[in-house]
Formats: C-alpha cells, sequence, structure tokens
C-alpha cells in the first residue's frame, strides 16, 4: 500500500511540475507576443495557379492581383460613394475639357529591399507613371481597360516631377469614362528598374515573374518597390 501511495504521490507531483512549466512557457510566449508591434504586420499571400508570379501589369488575372503588397496605384475609388481614394496621386482634376492634370504626393520613395537592406532610395515620379502605362500599353495584358486609356488619350505629358497632364481626345472630353480608367487603380513600378528588366528581355516580358525569391532571376538591384512588401 505504500509503495502504491508512494508512486501515486510521485506521478501527482510529476503532473504538477509539468503542468507548472507548461503554463510557465505559455504566459512568456504570450507576454512575448504582446511585444510585437501588430498594428503595423500584415500578411498576404497569393492564390490561383500562379502563386510565384508576381506580374504588376498582368492585372486581368492573380499574377497581378498579388502585387498590389509591393506596387501602389495612383488613385482608387470607393465603389459605395464613388469617392476617389488619393493613394500615390494627391489631385486629379480637368483642365478645361481636353485636359487631365494628376499630381501625385510628395515625399514619396521607392523602396530597396535588395540583400535585406531596407533603404529609401529614389524619390517616385512622373517620369514612372508614364513609363508604367507605357509597360502596360506593351504588354496588353489587362485587356480593355488599359487600351481604353489608350483610347481616350493622345499623350501623357510631363510638367515636372510631381505634376502631369493627360490630353483626352476629343470624343471623350469632359467625360467621366476618362476619370473612371485613370483612377481604376493601375500599378505604378519603378522606371530605372522595369526599363533595365524590359531590356534584358528584349521587350517580351511573358516569361518574367517577378519572383523575389528567385535570385537568379530578380537579382538585388531589382527588388524594388513602393508597397509593404
Amino acid at each position: 500500500m505504500k509503495r502504491e501511495n508512494k508512486v501515486t504521490t510521485t506521478l501527482i507531483i510529476s503532473i504538477l511540475v509539468a503542468v507548472m512549466v507548461f503554463s510557465s512557457f505559455n504566459v512568456n510566449s504570450v507576454v512575448a507576443q504582446a511585444t510585437v508591434s501588430r498594428n503595423e504586420t500584415v500578411w498576404g499571400a497569393g492564390f490561383g495557379m500562379n502563386t510565384g508570379s508576381y506580374q504588376p501589369w498582368n492585372m486581368g488575372s492573380n499574377q497581378g492581383w498579388t502585387t498590389y503588397l509591393m506596387y501602389e496605384p495612383m488613385f482608387g475609388t470607393n465603389v459605395a460613394t464613388g469617392e476617389i481614394i488619393s493613394w500615390l496621386g494627391d489631385t486629379i482634376v480637368w483642365d478645361g475639357n481636353d485636359t487631365i492634370v494628376i499630381t501625385l504626393r510628395s515625399g514619396l520613395h521607392w523602396t530597396s529591399v535588395g540583400s535585406n537592406l531596407v533603404t529609401n532610395t529614389t524619390a517616385i515620379t512622373t517620369d514612372d507613371v508614364i513609363y508604367s502605362f507605357e509597360i502596360l500599353q506593351q504588354t496588353g495584358q489587362v485587356g480593355s481597360l488599359i487600351q481604353r486609356v489608350g483610347n481616350i488619350s493622345t499623350s501623357f505629358e510631363k510638367v515636372s516631377n510631381t505634376v502631369l497632364n493627360v490630353h483626352i481626345l476629343p470624343a471623350y472630353e469632359g467625360s467621366s469614362e476618362v476619370f473612371r480608367q485613370l483612377t481604376y487603380g493601375f500599378l505604378i513600378f519603378p522606371e530605372a528598374v522595369w526599363s533595365d528588366i524590359n531590356a534584358t528581355y528584349a521587350g517580351d516580358l511573358s516569361t518574367f515573374t517577378n519572383d523575389w525569391q528567385d535570385t537568379t532571376m530578380v537579382p538585388a538591384k531589382w527588388r524594388v518597390a513602393s508597397g509593404m512588401y
């Protein structure tokens, strides 16, 4: 009987010690987790068949949608209210009936994350905006939306590093369709980087997946974006 009591007592003590250790571990873990600045942490993931492809011009598929953590648009639209949301862009207004004036926000920079070094390097300018629309039209991957931008305008004119004019064709003067297209949410990407990529791939970007985990395809100098990625 004494032996059984001793075994039982030993077992109970072992269980209590295990519970105390486990509880202490959990408390410490919770305390440690509470120190993480989670209000500044966002997790994102791709979906569909091309989870390793991040093509910002390919907005007609998940390959483009997943890059909204890398790159950002000038504007967006609140579909419930119709309100235009400023993003990289600050304002978009008519100047007469044949010109749209777009002003970018000041103080915006491209961020280089190559070689695990995060630095604000170069200002985002209207050169990047104009080049992004040229690439969108070159690839033709986003279908009729970007084609309509080409159909409604004659040119994008740089006024300064933060201001550009979009000259509208006579058939679309004063049209709300112009605003709808220019505030649709097309992503803007860095001209200095993508002109190099475009030249490397001889103008055919269809095979460039822009997968930053593939350091052979995407060297450190190309890992530049404006978003939280």
